[in-house]
């Protein structure tokens, strides 16, 4: 196995997508009770 590290904005890129498809995995099991997690959780 080998680690790879992004970094600059292919590094933002990335963050970014892998923080959306969670995020989206909890609002669609949970919809009430996942927007207000993102709130406490996301700055």
């Amino acid at each position: 196995m080998k680690t790879i590290t992004f970094t600059g904005a292919e590094g933002a890129k990335w963050s970014k997508t892998a923080d959306d498809t969670a995020w989206t995995q909890v609002l669609e099991r949970s919809p009430k009770h996942g927007a207000k997690l993102r709130s406490l959780f996301v700055k």
